[in-house]
């Protein structure tokens, strides 16, 4: 028997938890599900994916719900990084704050989507199906592990494993593992190296010479001023210096990125920004030789949100010093017993290689009929190369010239290059819908976005989606195809403007602000909520406290009384 929706929400994560109390608050009689493939709730922050020495990058403040506060949770006080632990705790009493816990089934993944031409069946394997009128895809962009395959891996005889399960075999590795190997330099890269060096397993950092090398991992504060790293990028006056597509043109943004004069001055403030960050982490220090490998090699205006912050509970960078983490910038070329073969000729003997090589970003679902990807906007392999991305490069570059100057490091293919164009991307309005309407108003993506602004994004997206789905807000241009133009167009904006970040989906640093007023506009709701001092105050959850109500008070004051009496 096919069990019956009025929305089903695949995910359990952040964006998930926040699309469930969303949709409920604005229609609480609905029959609401939430399904998801792990055992607890969280995502990322389940408790199964937790480890020793796991914090975020956000100190307490940063990385909330706009309506409970962090603090207390697994003791956190104010200037510390938030735990896994913390964190898992703080979402479970979320949800029961909000009274959604009978909302949730766990152990139940999604397998498959199928449009019937008015309805979402879904396929949940051996749990059966369900059928669904609304369907809100929040699997996020951590549920799929990219995992190379290595020549020689057959014959390595020791563990081999993707970062996900390091909670599950962190415990048996250290204690069998007389030196590990971590293969990644991203946060997760950093992250598990240090969890085993912190606790005496000699480690060696392997980051790739044929990737985008080291990536920016930050001091909290950081310029002379000792200014808040994470509360900077909330900031209209430091968003200013992100040529940004979504950025309404103020004369300052004119001045800045439309002028020679004005991008020699973003790039001076850019490079002021990285030379700081260098010394502060000392890599400009004589001594310092054995760091070499983690220091960038481009400007922090390349970063995108692989932007980290330094989280760590003692020096991470002393562990380097003394050698029980050593650096490599090489690649793997082979795998033989116990032993890495770099591509420097240099071998690692080891006793265990974790694979901290990111994630694929396609959702974990499987949407049928088969050939529908391009249609919903979700990442997919093309057959030709889009015609419409010379345009829309075209013009991002003329309204965006700063963008064209591409690091020699981190150079992408140009539209001319096949394996750059047959690789598609996310292309969603808003980053939310799919841009075209035939689907109706049946389906909506959460969390298909990179950004530092987790919880505050969850909230507008999933008020934003809400209100689409339901026929509360109109996106014009679904039906002409400009709709699905201009998501290619943002997309090839954001492909050049952040090429240390991820070219599958939108890849995000300084430019939160800016979608967070696109957002708010569609939605009838003012953007700008600083008053006199908009431009000079860091944006917190304070400023978007309560918007679910201020939309359903401004729909109140709006709606005529005959379209009221209707509701």
């Amino acid at each position: 028997m096919v069990e019956t929706f009025d929305v089903v929400i695949a995910g359990a994560g952040i964006q998930g938890i926040q699309a469930a109390r969303t949709w409920l608050a604005i229609r609480p009689d609905d029959r609401l599900v939430v399904l998801d493939a792990n055992d607890t709730l969280g995502g990322t922050w389940a408790q199964e994916r937790l480890y020793n020495g796991l914090h975020t990058n956000n100190q307490l403040g940063t990385f909330e719900f706009t309506d409970l506060d962090m603090i207390g949770f697994d003791g956190i006080k104010p200037g510390m990084h938030m735990t896994g632990k913390a964190v898992h705790d703080y979402l479970l009493a979320y949800v029961e704050k909000h009274k959604l816990g009978d909302r949730f089934r766990f152990k139940t993944k999604v397998i498959s989507a199928e449009w019937k031409g008015d309805r979402w069946l879904l396929d949940l394997g051996d749990k059966g199906q369900v059928e669904t009128a609304k369907f809100i895809v929040a699997t996020g962009l951590t549920s799929r592990p990219n995992l190379p395959v290595l020549d020689g891996q057959d014959s390595f005889n020791a563990p081999l494993f993707h970062a996900l399960e390091v909670t599950a075999k962190f415990e048996s590795v250290r204690k069998t593992a007389k030196r590990v190997a971590v293969y990644g330099g991203a946060k997760s890269g950093w992250d598990i190296a240090y969890s085993y060096a912190s606790q005496g397993t000699p480690v060696d950092l392997i980051i790739r010479e044929n990737g985008k090398g080291a990536m920016w991992l930050c001091p909290p504060f950081v310029t002379p001023l000792k200014l808040w790293l994470e509360k900077l990028v909330v900031t209209r006056a430091v968003s200013a210096m992100s040529p940004c597509i979504w950025a309404r043109p103020t004369w300052a943004r004119r001045f800045l990125h439309g002028t020679a004069i004005g991008r020699r001055v973003v790039d001076a403030f850019w490079w002021v920004l990285s030379e700081d960050i260098h010394s502060l982490n000392g890599f400009s220090k004589q001594g310092n030789e054995k760091m070499a490998a983690l220091k960038p090699r481009q400007s922090a205006f390349n970063v995108g949100n692989s932007l980290s912050i330094l989280n760590y509970d003692t020096d991470f960078f002393d562990l380097v010093r003394n050698g029980t983490i050593t650096c490599h910038r090489a690649d793997i070329t082979s795998l033989s017993d116990h032993t890495i073969h770099l591509s420097t000729g240099k071998t690692l003997q080891t006793d265990a290689l974790i694979m901290a090589t990111g994630w694929n970003a396609r959702p974990t679902i499987e949407f049928l009929p088969k050939g529908i990807d391009a249609e919903l906007g979700v990442p997919y392999r093309a057959d030709k190369p889009d015609p419409l991305i010379r345009q829309a490069d075209s013009e991002v570059f003329a309204e965006l010239p700063r963008i064209r100057q591409q690091p020699a490091s981190l150079r992408r293919p140009s539209p001319d290059e096949a394996a750059q164009t047959l690789a598609r991307p996310y292309i969603l309005h808003r980053q939310i819908i799919p841009p075209t309407q035939k689907f109706g108003r049946s389906i909506a993506f959460l969390g298909a976005v990179g950004s530092t602004q987790t919880y505050l994004l969850a909230e507008l997206s999933s008020l934003w989606a809400t209100a689409w789905l339901t026929g509360q807000l109109d996106v014009p241009g679904l039906e002409d195809g400009s709709t699905r133009y201009q998501a290619l167009k943002t997309m090839r904006a954001l492909y050049w403007r952040y090429p240390m970040g991820s070219p599958s989906y939108a890849d995000i640093a300084l430019d939160i602000i800016p979608l967070f007023d696109v957002l708010l506009r569609d939605l009838g709701l003012p953007a700008n909520r600083k008053g006199f001092l908009d431009g000079l105050k860091p944006y917190s959850k304070y400023d978007y406290a309560g918007i679910i109500e201020e939309w359903q008070r401004s729909r109140q004051v709006s709606r005529p009384a005959s379209q009221k009496r209707l509701d």
